[in-house]
Parts: C-alpha cells; sequence; structure tokens
C-alpha cells in the first residue's frame, strides 16, 4: 500500500508531487546509465554518461 502524506496547501502538495517524481526519474536514469555502460563498453558509455549528465544539470538549473 502506498504511503500516504498529510499536505496543508496545494503549492505543498505541488512541491511533494514535484520532488518524489524527479527522485523516480533521476533513480531511472540512472539504472538506464549504468546498463548503456554494460552493454555498450568504455567510449560509447562515456559519452552517454557525459550527456545524460548534462542534461540532468541544465533540467536542475532551469
Amino acid at each position: 500500500m502506498p504511503a500516504r502524506a498529510v499536505v496543508s496547501s496545494k503549492d505543498v502538495a505541488a512541491n511533494f508531487v514535484r520532488r518524489t517524481l524527479r527522485r523516480q526519474v533521476m533513480v531511472s536514469s540512472a539504472r538506464q546509465a549504468v546498463s548503456g555502460l554494460l552493454a555498450s563498453g568504455g567510449a560509447v558509455a562515456a559519452q552517454y554518461l557525459g550527456n545524460k549528465m548534462a542534461k540532468a544539470w541544465k533540467s536542475r538549473t532551469v
């Protein structure tokens, strides 16, 4: 059963949902990056991981 949270306002609820989704996407993205590293080898994986990290950094600064 999913955990339940009590919130005091729509802004608090929106922030909670945003953080939860960001965490889930981050875990999924990290898993995908590791999978790419194992499947493709060093050079391609390093380029892929660099692109993923740049995209993640860009999304956090906007």
